[in-house]
């Protein structure tokens, strides 16, 4: 299909929060491919004990929204399984010791060192932990979860600010995600789509401006959604995507320098 012999080495999924993953088994399907996985989707790994093997969170507000969530992330990540995280520097630096973790990437560093692969002042969670795919040496990406698709925020929340969304009560069915209570109570985040020096500019530009870099390096990113808004990279459907999988199952090696940048 997309991917030659010279891909299934280094082969790695990105797991986006969009409706599309509603009922997709994480244990069946991912157990043995290295993943990136983000924000507040914890609260499901919990509920079925799975983790990525890379966590992402850039989104300042959600990182301080979910701050001790994150905190015990990096604590048991040996025991969950979770290789490294990239997180921006305000969350890194009020988690204190926790946040100094040899295994903690400072995203907003890696921006003032102008690295190819994160320095694009357009971001989102899912492009850029696409771009660390990338850099980390993974040639075969799928993107799973990635829809981009939006609706009115639930009514159980209000604004802040003009920029921040807080939910005022947990909703009963949140249709911009994979799971309803991914957004609970107390839970604060960026509007989606926006961006502190461009509030109107959409996820698809965040998208865009990693896939020079992305494709620069060598690597293969396919969509494995039909239907998503982010048209940036070739789409397929999710039996598509299965029927390659099993060829990249725990043969990309386990570097242990993944975060040594």
């Amino acid at each position: 299909m997309y991917f030659s012999s010279t891909h299934t080495k280094r082969c790695a999924a990105i797991i986006g929060n969009g409706p599309s993953l509603r009922g997709f088994d994480l244990h069946a399907k991912l157990t043995g491919i290295d993943t990136f996985g983000m924000n507040a989707a914890y609260r499901y790994w919990d509920t079925i004990n799975w983790y990525p093997t890379y966590y992402s969170c850039l989104d300042p507000v959600v990182g301080h929204s979910h701050l001790d969530a994150i905190a015990r992330l990096i604590r048991n990540g040996q025991k969950y399984g979770i290789r490294a995280f990239l997180l921006r520097e305000s969350v890194i630096k009020e988690l204190g010791d926790t946040g100094r973790a040899s295994f903690v990437v400072n995203f907003d560093e890696q921006q003032r060192k102008k690295n190819p692969f994160l320095r694009s002042p357009l971001f989102c969670t899912g492009s850029h932990s696409c771009a660390w795919a990338a850099m980390l040496g993974y040639r075969a990406i799928f993107l799973l979860g990635v829809d981009s698709d939006y609706v009115t925020p639930p009514s159980e929340t209000k604004t802040i600010d003009g920029s921040v969304l807080e939910i005022v009560e947990t909703p009963k069915h949140n249709p911009n995600y994979f799971f309803d209570d991914y957004q609970r109570k107390g839970d604060k985040c960026l509007i989606p789509h926006y961006q502190p020096h461009m509030p109107s500019a959409p996820h698809s530009e965040c998208w865009n401006s990693v896939r020079h870099s992305i494709e620069k390096a060598g690597c293969t990113v396919v969509n494995a959604n039909p239907t998503s808004a982010i048209n940036t990279f070739p789409k397929c459907t999710f039996p598509e995507v299965f029927s390659h999988l099993h060829i990249c199952r725990r043969t990309t090696p386990r570097t242990e320098d993944h975060c040594n940048i």
